[in-house]
C-alpha cells in the first residue's frame, strides 16, 4: 500500500512541484538569456567608437545584468534543485533580490 494514504493530497503536491519546477526553469532560462544578451549589447556599446550613450544608459543596463545574476545565484551555483541549499548562498541571494526593487 505504501506510506501515502489515498486522500492525503501527496500526488497533487508532487504534480504541483513538477509544474513549479518547469516554471522556475523557464524563468531562469529567460532571465539568463536576457542577461547574456544585455551583456553583449553593453560590450558592443563600450567597444564601438561610433556608439555614444549617456552614463545613465550604462548604469541602467548594468543594473539589469546585476538583477539577472542576483536572481540566478542558486542556479549558477548548481543548488537550484537542492532541497537544502547552503544558508549563506540563500542569504546572499535574498539580500541581493530584496535590495534591487525600488520601494
Amino acid at each position: 500500500m505504501g506510506s501515502h494514504r489515498q486522500g492525503d493530497g501527496s500526488h497533487r503536491h508532487r504534480m504541483g512541484l513538477h509544474r513549479d519546477e518547469a516554471a522556475v526553469r523557464a524563468f531562469v532560462a529567460l532571465n539568463l538569456a536576457g542577461g547574456i544578451g544585455l551583456v553583449l549589447i553593453l560590450i558592443t556599446a563600450v567597444l564601438s567608437k561610433k556608439v555614444k550613450r549617456a552614463p545613465t544608459w550604462y548604469s541602467f543596463c548594468f543594473s539589469w545584468v546585476f538583477y539577472t545574476v542576483s536572481y540566478s545565484l542558486l542556479f549558477l551555483a548548481g543548488e537550484q534543485t537542492n532541497p537544502t541549499p547552503p544558508f549563506s548562498l540563500c542569504s546572499a541571494q535574498a539580500a541581493l533580490i530584496y535590495a534591487l526593487p525600488p520601494t
